[in-house]
C-alpha cells in the first residue's frame, strides 16, 4: 500500500531514497512514537505506515486544514514559529525550544523527522533545535544541503550521522 502511494505521489517533497530509509526505520521499531515536524504530500505516509503514536507539528492553517480533508484523524499541532531565517546566526547560541504541550516533551519518541517549516522563510532553526532537546532514538532531519540546516544540524546534533542525498540520520548514543 505504501509503494502504491510513492508511485502515485508525483508531487512528495522528499526523493524514493530518503522515503524508503525513513520507512524501514518506522518499519524496523513498530509501533513506534513518531513525531514530524511539517505537514505535506508525505503526511498520509507516515499516519498511514506507523501503528504507534504518530504526531505531526505544523505552524501554517492552510496546510492544516488542507491535511485534515485528506486525513481526518490525524493528530496535528498547530505551533508557532517566531524567528525568521534570516537571523539564523545571530540565534545559533540561543534557546530556541518551541512551545509544545508536556506530553510531546515527556514522550520517548522513537522517530523525530525534521522537514518543516519552510527553509527560506522561517528556517528550520527552531525545529532542528527542539528535536535535539526532546528524547528520541533516531532523528531524520531534511534539506541538510542547506547552509542553515547543516549549520544547526551540525551544531546541536554532532558530526556522527548518516546520510543519503539530502537526508541526515541521527541516532541517539543516550536512548535507551
Amino acid at each position: 500500500m505504501i509503494e502504491q502511494y510513492i508511485k502515485e505521489t508525483t508531487a512528495l517533497q522528499l526523493n524514493r531514497e530518503e522515503i524508503k530509509l525513513i520507512i524501514a526505520k518506522v518499519t524496523d521499531l513498530q509501533p513506534c512514537n513518531m513525531l514530524v515536524f511539517g505537514v505535506g504530500y508525505d503526511t498520509k505516509i507516515w499516519h498511514t505506515l506507523n501503528t504507534g503514536k504518530t504526531i505531526f507539528l505544523e505552524h501554517d492553517q492552510k496546510y492544516i486544514d488542507q491535511c485534515k480533508i485528506i486525513i481526518p484523524e490525524a493528530e496535528i499541532i498547530k505551533i508557532h514559529y517566531k524567528h525568521k531565517y534570516n537571523e539564523w546566526e545571530q540565534l545559533l547560541n540561543k534557546n530556541l525550544f518551541l512551545t509544545l504541550p508536556d506530553d510531546i516533551k515527556k514522550t520517548q519518541w522513537d522517530i523525530i523527522f525534521v522537514d518543516a517549516p519552510v527553509g527560506n522563510i522561517n528556517g528550520r532553526m527552531e525545529s532542528i533545535y527542539t528535536a535535539a532537546k526532546l528524547n528520541y532514538k533516531f532523528c531524520f532531519i531534511h534539506d541538510c544541503e542547506r547552509n542553515i540546516e547543516r549549520t544547526y544540524a551540525n551544531k546541536y546534533f554532532g558530526s556522527s550521522f548518516s546520510a543519503i542525498r539530502k537526508l541526515r540520520i541521527y541516532g541517539n548514543p543516550n536512548a535507551n
